[in-house]
């Protein structure tokens, strides 16, 4: 399942409104995690967040979540925060957690 949650104005729920991204940029990369994920067959939830600052805390009952921000996003994993990218390195950087979590 993709965990997605934003307020319905343009900000993750619950985040300060200049740190998240933008709700249609959220969607946008919610759609793309699901296009991903939907290639593994894995029992799991993964969470895509708009803000790095509250998005782990939202994103910790997922066992992999993405929290983007301006130019930068979080990995998470299993509710701990594992690293720190590029935001264009999101979504190859999960598509390799996937990878490792189908070995696990």
């Amino acid at each position: 399942d993709i965990l997605y949650g934003t307020d319905g104005e343009g900000n993750a729920e619950g985040t300060a409104p200049r740190l998240p991204l933008p709700d249609e940029v959220i969607q946008k990369l919610a759609n793309k995690v699901e296009e991903l994920a939907s290639g593994y067959d894995l029992d799991l939830n993964v969470a895509v967040m708009g803000c790095i600052v509250n998005g782990p805390g939202e994103a910790k009952e997922a066992d992999l979540g993405i929290a983007g921000g301006k130019g930068e996003g979080l990995l998470i994993a299993r509710g701990e925060i594992v690293g720190k990218v590029p935001e264009e390195q999101l979504l190859p950087a999960l598509k390799e957690m996937l990878d490792s979590w189908k070995k696990s």
